[in-house]
């Protein structure tokens, strides 16, 4: 073959392949695959003007050190499931900026084909918890037992350390280890033996979790187990105490005024209702939520009579919609906002 020949023969393989795209498409359609891992839980992220349910992208067929990223746009044929992981290949295929609709990814994802699905242990930690064991040793019989909330879509942590009520960021979770951002927590002093100073400083250490059962154990970075938590359930988990008749002594810390009609609430466990007065109204309604810390009424429905004097039974019934847990102590009952103060102090009826 002469020279001349061979020259054109390399230039003509050289333009076919300049003409030839990334792996999985053409140059026309600029379109390319990835290995994609989905996390078995969205999360919160910012929209524009609001927020929305992400998912969680990890680029790479590695989970060992994932990369959790928010994912905004959606994936064509990709049908998300609570608490799998799931493996996918992805097509990813550039737009024409001319045929983009505004506001909208500039890039087209398609799932080509899933390659693994399995449980997403993470998903497993979210809820409601409480301590059983603090440096493997039982909490029974404390004043107050401290409590853990775990929001996988907020990625944040709450609950009440004993006496104070503490929250903080979740900064990266595995399937066997977490990080959280800084803890903070109110600053009100109790009274008495409590937790909070040796809860405290656990949580404040805690490095790897373990989920077994209805418990979840979290250890420190040299192995040591530092807190269990069981989990908590609907019902009949909750104090029993609860299931009485009760009569309000104060609303937001300030005593009722003992000129009127005290109001009154009934507490039905079996039933799962709440019902009473308010101090001119009867009235009742589903509760919603019941479990050793947590208490949530649904809306209430009264009658609409008018009395000489409204205010109490108006701040009453504003307080029983902020109402998100309780204490019992005793004969005395104290309903608790979403932050853990006290906005009714009740006490039992004899």
């Amino acid at each position: 073959m002469k020279i001349s020949n061979l020259i054109i023969l390399f230039l003509a393989v050289a333009l076919t392949q300049s003409c030839t795209g990334a792996k999985g498409g053409s140059a026309d359609s600029a379109s390319d695959t990835q290995i994609y891992w989905v996390s078995g839980t969205k999360a919160e992220c910012d929209a524009g003007a609001g927020k929305m349910q992400c998912l969680q992208v990890h680029k790479g067929a590695d989970l060992e050190n994932a990369e959790w990223e928010y994912f905004y746009a959606g994936i064509d044929g990709f049908n998300f499931e609570e608490g799998y992981l799931k493996k996918i290949e992805v097509k990813e295929e550039k737009i024409d900026p001319a045929q983009m609709p505004a506001d909208a990814s500039s890039v087209k994802y398609t799932m080509v084909k899933e390659l693994e699905k399995k449980q997403d242990y993470r998903s497993l930690i979210g809820g409601d918890w409480i301590l059983q064991r603090l440096n493997d040793k039982p909490v029974a019989g404390a004043p107050t037992v401290p409590t853990l909330q775990i929001d996988l879509k907020g990625k944040r942590v709450s609950g009440n350390n004993g006496c104070n009520n503490y929250s903080s960021g979740i900064e990266k979770l595995t399937p066997n280890s977490i990080e959280l951002g800084v803890v903070a927590a109110t600053k009100k002093a109790c009274k008495g033996d409590n937790l909070e100073a040796r809860y405290s400083k656990a949580f404040n250490n805690i490095d790897t979790y373990q989920i077994k059962g209805e418990n979840l154990i979290f250890y420190g970075n040299g192995g040591n187990k530092l807190l269990s938590f069981r989990k908590e359930k609907e019902g009949m988990t909750a104090n029993q105490r609860l299931h009485d008749i009760w009569v309000v002594t104060a609303i937001d810390g300030k005593n009722f005024d003992r000129s009127q009609p005290a109001a009154r609430v009934e507490i039905n466990l079996t039933e799962m209702r709440v019902m009473g007065n308010d101090g001119c109204n009867e009235y009742q309604g589903k509760i919603e939520k019941a479990t050793e810390n947590a208490l949530v009424f649904g809306n209430l429905a009264g009658t609409k009579k008018m009395c000489p004097r409204m205010e109490m039974s108006q701040r009453f019934n504003e307080a029983m919609k902020k109402v998100a847990g309780y204490r019992v102590n005793g004969l005395k009952l104290m309903l608790l906002n979403a932050v853990g103060e006290e906005v009714l102090a009740l006490r039992k009826v004899d």
